[in-house]
């Protein structure tokens, strides 16, 4: 049926029991509550999405997932899965097809509603473009982050463990601003200006205009 909830959906959940107290606390009683919930919300959602009238929408497609530092630095071990860039190359292929087929839905929405008006915002190149140019940009390599690390110890930003006796913090660089993640998953707020500031003005966008055109304030 793959994921086309007009042919169905799959509530179950992996090591659930039947009868309550399993090893999962989604047994076959909160499975099928689930799915009871799920149709009366999703009717509701049908029916009422629009209640606000919108008519302007200004739509992000997905950015290059295979080149968050985390996902590049996992799978780097493994010949051929990266891209010149250092970025998970089939993860990136995942993400533009994607945004192919959110295109797609764009340009069918428009023509079922044509008094609204939908802008479709390229993220991706943008994105992509500050890792491939991100000295150049001034920050560092891209696939370094801020907080955090992964090697030789994997440590999520804030946290700590013990290691022969040491206790090892993921503290934070001294530099944020130069850094594209912060995290390994998240862009840091220097990132985030840069690329604000490529989309803001439409230059990627379809159709080619600002925000402010685009997502006129009443």
């Amino acid at each position: 049926m793959g994921t086309d909830f007009e042919d169905g959906a799959n509530f179950a959940t992996g090591g659930s029991s039947i009868m309550p107290g399993g090893f999962s606390p989604f047994d076959l009683g909160i499975q099928v509550s689930q799915f009871t919930q799920f149709k009366s919300r999703s009717r509701a959602f049908d029916d009422h999405q629009n209640d606000c009238r919108a008519r302007a929408f200004w739509v992000h497609n997905t950015g290059p997932f295979g080149c968050l530092p985390r996902n590049a630095i996992t799978f780097r071990s493994k010949k051929g899965t990266l891209d010149p860039y250092g970025c998970v190359a089939s993860q990136n292929a995942v993400a533009q097809d994607f945004n192919k087929q959110l295109k797609d839905v764009v340009n069918r929405l428009r023509t079922q509603f044509p008094s609204a008006a939908f802008t479709y915002v390229d993220v991706y190149s943008v994105k992509f473009s500050l890792i491939v140019n991100a000295k150049k940009e001034g920050f560092v390599e891209p696939l370094n982050f801020c907080c955090g690390s992964l090697e030789p110890y994997p440590l999520q930003c804030g946290t700590s463990t013990v290691v022969n006796g040491t206790t090892l913090r993921a503290g934070v660089c001294a530099d944020p601003w130069r850094h594209i993640n912060w995290d390994g998953m998240h862009y840091t707020e220097a990132a985030n200006r840069w690329i604000a500031s490529r989309i803001l003005g439409g230059s990627v966008s379809d159709p080619p205009v600002p925000i402010g055109e685009a997502c006129p304030w009443p």
